[in-house]
């Protein structure tokens, strides 16, 4: 009786974190659909808001080779798609690329018109210190990125081949990192140009 007695504390936190475990697990269960919902409308807002005449936003399959290729460049996308109108015709495509700023990745999403024209980005610094890196999801330093061509990169160095960006003061890395998000989408805008994936 006096084992049984000195081996209840270790059942009881034993049942305990069983019972926290397979309520964590119906929790992320029943939340997993409805935060995948409204992940998907929120990208779906944020095409729109770069394609206001997009209805239709369909993905890009790629192959496994050219997934490679991509990434061997490194000008890997998270997620290619492209717009169409009302009529079905292809009006540009949408790139969400990323790379690794201060606190964590910063996120573009990168709009490009039929003519290798950047419409407009919009990134998305999420891990971030508030006030310094997450000031790349201003409108103001987004927009140096707009009408710019993809032939030509972008760098918050100055430098004759490349565009310059006007970095973020006391936020270069994250600069950086949204002037990189943004080259892998133009990188790979051209890479499926060449391949004829995309016209």
């Amino acid at each position: 009786m006096g084992k049984l007695k000195m081996f209840q504390p270790a059942l009881l936190l034993t049942v305990l974190c069983l019972i926290v475990t397979l309520m964590l697990a119906a929790t992320y269960e029943i939340t997993k659909d409805p935060i995948a919902r409204q992940q998907a409308e929120a990208s779906l807002l944020q095409k729109q808001e770069i394609f206001p005449d997009g209805k239709e936003f369909s993905n890009i399959a790629l192959s496994e080779v050219q997934v490679e290729a991509m990434a061997a460049k490194d000008i890997a996308a998270l997620e290619i798609s492209a717009a169409k109108d009302a009529g079905g015709k292809v009006i540009g495509y949408v790139f969400v690329t990323s790379s690794r700023g201060y606190a964590g990745n910063v996120v573009a999403t990168t709009g490009i018109d039929t003519q290798g024209k950047v419409i407009m980005v919009r990134a998305a610094a999420a891990d971030d210190t508030p006030g310094l890196g997450k000031r790349v999801e201003e409108k103001g330093f987004q927009a140096q990125f707009s009408n710019l061509d993809t032939k030509v990169l972008t760098s918050v160095s100055a430098g004759s081949d490349t565009h310059k960006i006007d970095s973020i003061s006391g936020a270069t890395i994250s600069s950086r990192a949204a002037s990189s998000a943004v080259n892998k989408a133009m990188g790979a805008y051209s890479y499926l140009l060449e391949e004829g994936v995309i016209s």
